[in-house]
């Protein structure tokens, strides 16, 4: 008897003499993903356990699936070169024993294969010198001639792995070599990110947007030095090479581009002045930056900054820097003039410092900037327009203002005292320098009893955190209206604390992102540009459209080092640019003291005003400085110590020791932040964006204000842990709100007389058998468990429907879908409901419904044979099979497989972490998606596509020219066709798989819910599309546990790592092959079969989804959207590009063969 014909004869129902050993599985026989693991499942069971392992451990259950024709099956299976095989397994697990011994010290004879690396004791510095000393055992030729790719070699963890590396490269495979090194491609052009926008309409309507920045060095003067420092820092920092483009024909601002310029090097112009007096020296300088100010920079021409050296004495420089604001921000100057520092003190010590982001680091954070979207609908209150008075009419009739500048400092002493008070008060820094101000200009113009003033943020939000080293144009704003009452003066503390509340609701509600997020959807497509600026109504529109002529930009610490052997830093000072009838304050903290620059236009306001101005600020200030706030303990004072609940414990250490892992230093709970580790608001919305995706935030505004670890408890509570729950259960219990409403179906007929008595029966023994029926979860405080019960009740239902009415019927079963739905809860048994409707004494039909967290697609089917395996066998009439039906033990139930996969995930935690950081770095975002429109499924449309059957082999005889599986073909094809919609040579998409492979452990026979969801990026770069098609496959390969670790890893990732539409836009869903084979006297038909179910408010779990199936024999692509959120215009251009692709390749691959 031949096993692997009598397989697939029992699997396809093909005659066995049909079937003969040239025949390709995919093509010939139509046996796809799925049911290849079925074969393997069916063959593997009829040889015997001992064979079994034999080949498991000789083949691997990847192998035994990618196998092409049944003859290479048949070779396996009678053993054609296991002896080979054996021999090199032999070798390379010897060699691998060899160096792990050396480095455990021990005999190889004591490594166990059963355990991974890490399991023996081997960190990962070890790890890195075991992964040398294996690649020096290969072939001399691949070391010298070859990089290894050891980011993807790292990433492997058990001894099989390293043999199969060892294999592949002994037999030339290529898969562990990096790809060639891309040069950085510094022409490519990039679009605005929202900032950019924002201030492209300022540049031309309401002011220079040019910056200064000083600062005094003391140490030895080398000019050359000092150009090189510059060249470095403009080679390190792609935004300082940057300018824009677009074409006088322009019309909106999508078509403005950012540009890089290649020859970058610049000449740092200097001026000696070092004869002038110490006072003529500061003013020199002073005047110089105030041109600079009113200088407007070609934003068209490179360089949009310069370095500028002036000589006050033979060991001190004063080094400025100009910029404008559309490259580099507040924050960027600062870091600019730090590096600066930094790398001119490494240069005077003759250092090497490896210093400079990636174009690719400075692009991925413009990306994440245009990938922001909101996070719920929530609105601001729209600030009023409000106009502070000018102290004298304005006569200049340029459209821009006269720029001039007082710069003032508060002393580190008296900061000191403020920080203490802030501290006691429940305050912050900030706040009392807002509410300070707000009460000066209150007492300049007591008429006004509300202010609105512009408050700058830094504008770096989700992963663009990540890019903190990029220099560039993020910054944001925030308008805010506040009350200013006579009564305010008189309790500067309260009004302090009126302030900081309403600062940190538009803060931590990033009203500042939104705002400019609204603005950008709004202009875009619309005509605004006129030879290449802003048409003269725009402008005036833009103008008007300002809601207040005040601006008060709290830039935050400088953090430069002032003292060094090289280098002494003795003064800093900054200037801002600012709109014409305005008054820009710009505050900066430097080694504990304030720096109060105040811009202002003077035709407008006089030197004597604003001098006036910043009196009464530093007289409030005063005035809550004075304010006696510390008491003093004495000898005799108790001393009060908190105590926490156990649970409160858990949090707060739970919560020291997160934060620092993310800001990378000790901390004591009890101590504020802000004031004893010097950490700015950015750096708290980073820490407070990376708390919300791991704990239960209560109050993000209270969480933000909180100064110490033990506040910040009070606020969050450990956000609920799916104890060993499958992957794909973590998937949908993450996802979807509670009650986690989300189900399938499947509808079929019956055409014979039934008995009813029978079929439950047979119902009744389908639960008994079936472990993940019996499944109730429940949530217990923060956590999701479950547990198995002995006996589940089966709920059945009887309805008569003779009419025969198709429409009628149709309208009823969608009608009870919908209430059975809305009865549905985890923690309520049964999760799977069977419903028939009777027409006639031989004509029944059947609706089951079950719910995703125990059911998926794969499921329906078992639990469909089961049942009426059941059924035949209670009526005496034999079985729907030929021999023994396969039901699920305690080795393959569905409990077995949660706790495997969680061992197995736990045991290399870190590892699978890492990889999926990595692996979901680059998202891959449709701008022509409204993101803001709905996302339910009462909006979801499906467009469609339907190749012939000669059209259908043509891609089948593709794949198997490039030795592929259909699935890598098919996915291939999307990968080229997203690259060239969005013009992004990294794909990032995500992919739905079956997930019942776990190792060579296969769940075929087991019912409950495997299906996953796992992003996989891919560099398009230089690729063909056999490459590509070999890349993908390789990568596929390669995933942690089959995808499984993605959902386990989960939240911890990050929100914007997880789940996979935080990632990309486009999932595919392979559905193999949708051809229904009917049992006896039942008729299934495909559209009814295995069908997703949802209430029509129920969210969808993507914004876009690629189904591929085959029915008849012919491949079909479906492309599911949402009609609120995507046009169907943008969606047929994808469908119409993806048909044109795979067309185009399949006819170049057949001229090829």
């Amino acid at each position: 008897m031949n096993i692997v014909k009598e397989a697939i004869h029992e699997i396809t129902e093909h005659p066995i003499d049909f079937i003969s050993s040239d025949m390709e599985l995919d093509n010939d026989l139509a046996i796809d993903s799925i049911k290849k693991i079925m074969l393997m499942q069916k063959i593997i069971e009829g040889i015997g356990e001992e064979m079994k392992n034999k080949i498991m451990d000789t083949y691997g259950i990847d192998n035994l699936v990618n196998l092409k024709t049944v003859g290479q099956l048949e070779e396996i299976i009678e053993g054609g070169d296991k002896a080979k095989k054996e021999e090199v397994k032999e070798e390379n697990q010897s060699v691998v024993k060899e160096i792990l011994a050396e480095i455990l010290k021990c005999q190889p004879s004591e490594i166990s294969l059963d355990k991974s690396i890490s399991e023996m004791g081997i960190d990962d510095k070890e790890k890195i010198d075991f992964v040398n000393k294996l690649l020096l055992k290969c072939n001399p030729d691949h070391i010298n001639n070859k990089k290894y790719d050891i980011e993807k070699i790292m990433h492997m963890t058990t001894v099989a792995e390293f043999e199969k590396m060892l294999e592949d490269i002994d037999q030339g495979n290529e898969i562990y070599i990096s790809e060639v090194e891309q040069t950085q491609d510094d022409t490519e052009e990039l679009p605005m990110n929202y900032s950019q926008h924002l201030f492209f309409m300022s540049y031309f309507a309401t002011g220079t947007l040019s910056l200064a920045s000083r600062i005094r060095i003391e140490g030895e003067f080398d000019e050359e030095g000092i150009e090189n420092v510059w060249n470095d820092l403009l080679k390190g920092q792609p935004s300082l090479r940057s300018f824009f483009t677009c074409d006088k024909e322009a019309k909106s601002l999508d078509e403005v581009s950012i540009s890089f310029e290649e020859n970058y090097k610049q000449k740092v112009e200097v001026f000696d002045i070092r004869d002038y007096s110490y006072l003529n020296q500061d003013k020199c300088i002073h005047e110089f930056c105030q041109r600079i100010l009113n200088s407007l920079f070609d934003i068209y021409v490179y360089p949009l900054c310069r370095l500028y050296a002036f000589r006050l004495s033979d060991n001190v420089t004063e080094i400025v820097l100009a910029s404008c604001h559309l490259v580099s921000d507040g924050l960027g100057n600062q870091q600019i003039l730090r590096d600066f520092v930094s790398l001119y003190r490494a240069y005077l010590k003759k250092n090497s410092l490896d210093y400079g982001v990636s174009f690719l680091a400075y692009k991925q954070a413009v990306e994440e900037s245009l990938n922001w979207i909101p996070d719920g609908d929530i609105k601001p209150q729209p600030a009023k327009h409000f106009q502070f008075p000018l102290e004298k009419e304005n006569k200049n009739e340029e459209p821009f203002g006269n720029i001039n500048s007082q710069i003032f400092h508060i002393s580190k002493g008296d900061m000191t005292v403020l920080s203490k008070i802030a501290t006691k008060e429940g305050l912050s820094t900030y706040s009392i320098i807002v509410s300070s101000y707000l009460l000066a200009l209150k007492s300049i113009h007591k008429e006004f009893d509300e202010i609105t003033i512009n408050l700058p943020t830094g504008g770096r939000t989700g992963k663009a955190f990540e890019f903190n080293d990029v220099i560039g144009c993020f910054a944001q704003n925030m308008t805010i209206t506040f009350k200013v009452t006579d009564e305010d003066s008189k309790n500067p503390i309260a009004f302090a604390k009126s302030v900081k509340d309403t600062i940190d609701e538009h803060f931590v509600n990033q009203y500042d992102m939104r705002e400019s997020y609204s603005f950008v959807k709004k202009m875009r497509g619309q005509n605004v540009l006129e030879n290449k600026k802003l048409n003269d109504l725009i402008s005036k529109m833009a103008v008007k459209s300002l809601a207040s002529n005040l601006y008060l930009s709290f830039v935050g610490d400088t953090h430069i080092d002032k003292e060094d052997e090289a280098v002494n830093v003795l003064d800093y000072k900054a200037y801002t640019g600012m709109n014409k009838n305005s008054i820009d304050a710009l505050i900066e903290m430097d080694e504990g003291r304030l720096m109060f620059s105040l811009n202002y236009d003077i035709d407008a306001f006089s030197h004597e005003f604003i001098r006036n101005l910043y009196d009464k600020f530093k007289f409030y200030l005063s005035k809550i400085r004075t304010i006696e706030t510390v008491n003093q303990t004495s000898e005799n004072a108790i001393e009060v110590v908190l105590e926490h609940s156990k649970s409160d414990r858990e949090v707060i250490e739970s919560l020291k020791n997160d934060i620092q892992k993310i800001l990378d230093k000790e901390i004591n709970v009890s101590e504020p932040l802000e004031e004893v580790y010097g950490i700015s608001s950015i750096e708290k919305m980073k820490l407070l964006t990376e708390l919300i995706s791991k704990y239960q935030v209560n109050s993000k505004v209270h969480l933000f204000q909180a100064k110490t670890v033990e506040e910040m408890a009070k606020y969050i509570s450990l956000k609920r842990e799916e104890t060993l729950l499958a992957p794909a259960q973590k998937w949908l219990t993450n996802y979807f709100e509670k009650p986690y409403r989300w189900f399938g179906y499947s509808r079929f007929s019956f055409k014979a007389k039934l008995d009813t008595k029978i079929l439950e029966e047979a119902l009744e023994k389908m639960f008994e058998e079936t472990e993940a029926l019996r499944m109730r979860l429940y949530i217990e405080g923060d956590t999701i468990k479950y547990e198995l019960q002995d006996h589940v009740d089966y709920d059945i239902k009887y309805y008569s429907d003779t009419a025969n009415d198709k429409g009628a019927t149709d309208k009823f079963i969608e009608e009870l879908l919908t209430e059975e739905a809305k009865e549905f809860s985890i923690d309520k048994l049964p999760l799977l409901k069977v419903r028939v409707l009777v027409h006639g004494d031989y004509d029944y039909e059947f609706l089951v419904i079950g719910h995703h967290i125990v059911l998926d697609m794969v499921s329906n089917d078992i639990l469909y044979r089961r049942l009426w395996n059941n059924y035949w066998t209670l009526l005496s009439q034999g079985t729907i099979y030929e021999g023994t039906y396969n039901y699920e033990n305690e080795k393959t139930g569905f409990d077995t497989y949660i706790r495997i996969v969680n061992e197995k995930f736990n045991l290399n935690r870190e590892t699978y972490m890492k990889y999926w950081q990595a692996e979901t770095a680059s998202n891959t975002r449709l701008k022509t998606i409204d993101r803001q429109a709905s996302n339910n499924e009462k909006d979801a449309h499906m467009v469609h596509y339907t190749w012939s059957l000669s059209e259908t082999k043509q891609l089948q005889k593709m794949a198997a020219s490039m030795n592929s599986p259909m699935y890598g073909v098919l996915s291939a094809v999307l990968y080229n066709t997203v690259k060239e919609i969005t013009g992004n040579d990294v794909v990032t998409l995500s992919h739905r798989m079956h997930g019942r492979v776990l190792d060579n452990n296969m769940y075929m026979d087991t019912v409950g819910n495997f299906a996953i969801n796992y992003p996989i990026a891919i560099d398009t770069t230089n690729k063909g599309f056999e490459s590509l098609v070999s890349t993908f496959n390789n990568k596929l390969r390669k995933v942690p546990m089959n995808g499984a670790s993605y959902d386990l890893c989960g939240r911890e990732l990050g929100d914007s790592h997880y789940p996979d539409n935080k990632v990309t836009d486009i999932r595919i869903n392979y559905l193999g092959n949708r051809d229904v084979s009917n049992l006896n006297y039942i008729e299934l038909n495909s559209e009814n079969d295995g069908q997703r179910f949802s209430t029509a408010d129920q969210v969808r779990t993507s914004e876009i989804e690629v189904f591929f199936y085959l029915e008849n024999g012919c491949m079909n692509i479906g492309i599911e959207y949402s009609k609120e959120r995507c046009k169907e215009k943008d969606i047929r251009q994808l469908l119409d590009l993806y048909v044109f692709y795979a067309g185009h390749l399949s006819e170049d691959v057949k001229e090829i063969v």
